[in-house]
């Protein structure tokens, strides 16, 4: 087996991949909106909220391979 904290290292490059992503959109939604497209700004927005809410559950999910880990030794 993999090393036992491969997994939730991976998960945690992802995550963090994920939240830049979402700053770079919300980067985008403003200057979208500065530029009048507020409509679509709104749009990025919602969807960056889902990204963020993603990677909460992210976090929950290596905070609890972590535990399991912890407790096998």
């Amino acid at each position: 087996m993999a090393h036992p904290k491969l997994i939730p290292a991976v998960l945690a490059s992802l995550q963090l991949n994920q939240m830049m992503i979402g700053e770079a959109f919300e980067e985008i939604a403003v200057w979208l909106e500065q530029e009048g497209a507020t409509e679509i700004a709104q749009k990025i927005r919602v969807r960056v909220g889902d990204l963020r809410f993603n990677a909460e559950t992210m976090d929950n999910a290596i905070i609890e391979l972590l535990k399991t880990d912890e407790s096998m030794h």
